[in-house]
């Protein structure tokens, strides 16, 4: 069984057990050359989340 993409266990731990197990599955496969755009992608979202936090949004 895999573990979830650094920086996501506390996101992953606070999901339902079902939705957990996919994320301990692999979910979708990611196409070859595309892994570097998917990392930087996911750190846009957790900026942009801390950015509306830090707004009270």
């Amino acid at each position: 069984m895999r573990r979830p993409e650094t920086g996501s266990e506390w996101l992953v731990a606070r999901l339902p057990v079902m939705t957990q197990r996919y994320f301990l599955t692999g979910g979708l496969p990611i196409p070859e050359g595309k892994e570097q755009a998917r990392r930087d992608s996911w750190e846009h979202v957790i900026k942009t989340v801390k950015a509306m936090r830090d707004a009270k949004v």
